[in-house]
């Protein structure tokens, strides 16, 4: 097999190149690296691609877009919580319980640069060493016992915390997870889980590249499509609560910033365009820091593959 790595920033196109990709190679698989495409029902909050489920001969049920099986997408319930451990866990089990029929070709992408980045350089799982549960867990309850500013100052004395975003800053949750693996990581509280990464021949890493006055055009226009198309309606059918919704990112926080009354429609188109911009541009400053091939289109992708 051969590892394809298609990343990129929010509305650069990710999701269709890989689809005209696959459909190029022809024995390819689309694997997610979204974290919240994984979650069923967050379709427009996530620009999820419009796929159904089939029963797939060889496959079994399979989430399928434009005929290319799609993986590692709209499976989780919204109201669990889905870590990179469990993504990892599930990568490696995706390829042993398909090994009879794996492609040639596996595209890796989506919006979640550090799944994709997990990936490649094959992390290995942390765990808390069960002798040390009782530990871990009556911190975990104190410091989520804690008010918000409380958090904040224990938070910012970390050196991680200046890498969190402003929402994260203002989250209770982020900063006790922060916090917690920080007390743990410092008290030697972690283990690790070897995990069995399926063998690939070779790895291709890629990034889109997008002119950035016209990326933001795009981000402004998918929104309105996206709130014209429901997404409003999308967040009341989740009957989850704030913090849940907060968490699910931004598009599900801003948007139940209007459920409750607090946006009118005009404040919530801005400030969903102003969040997704910025949130673009932390992306590409992310993005520029790895060690990607940048590339605008499907053949400059095939050039390289051809290359060799």
């Amino acid at each position: 097999m051969i590892l394809i790595i298609l990343l990129g920033q929010t509305c650069s196109g990710k999701s269709q190149l890989a689809v005209d990709l696959a459909k190029y190679l022809g024995s390819a698989w689309i694997v997610n690296c979204d974290s919240r495409q994984v979650y069923q029902h967050l379709n427009l909050g996530t620009a999820k691609v419009k796929g159904c489920w089939q029963y797939l001969p060889k496959l079994g049920n399979t989430f399928v877009y434009q005929d290319i099986p799609h993986f590692l997408i709209d499976y989780v319930d919204p109201k669990e919580k889905y870590s990179l451990n469990q993504f990892l866990v599930d990568w490696c089990q995706l390829f042993k319980k398909q090994s009879p029929n794996l492609p040639k070709f596996v595209i890796l992408t989506g919006g979640t640069g550090l799944f994709a980045k997990a990936i490649s350089e094959q992390y290995q799982l942390a765990q808390i060493d069960p002798k040390y549960d009782s530990e871990y867990n009556n911190l975990k309850l104190h410091l989520t016992q804690q008010s918000l500013p409380n958090l904040h100052n224990l938070a910012k004395q970390i050196p991680s915390f200046t890498q969190l975003n402003s929402s994260d800053k203002l989250n209770p949750r982020r900063l006790v997870n922060l916090l917690l693996r920080y007390y743990a990581t410092t008290n030697g509280w972690f283990s690790q889980r070897k995990l069995d990464y399926p063998k690939f021949s070779q790895i291709w890493q890629f990034a889109i590249q997008v002119d950035q006055t016209v990326l933001k055009a795009r981000i402004f226009n998918r929104l309105k499509e996206r709130l014209n198309e429901g997404l409003i309606s999308e967040i009341l059918n989740l009957n989850l609560d704030d913090q849940r919704l907060w968490d699910l990112g931004l598009e599900y926080r801003i948007g139940n910033l209007y459920v409750k009354g607090w946006l009118n429609e005009t404040e919530l188109l801005q400030k969903l365009y102003q969040e997704n911009w910025q949130y673009a541009r932390r992306q590409l400053t992310w993005l520029k820091k790895q060690t990607l091939i940048w590339i605008k289109n499907l053949s400059e992708i095939l050039d390289y593959l051809n290359s060799v």
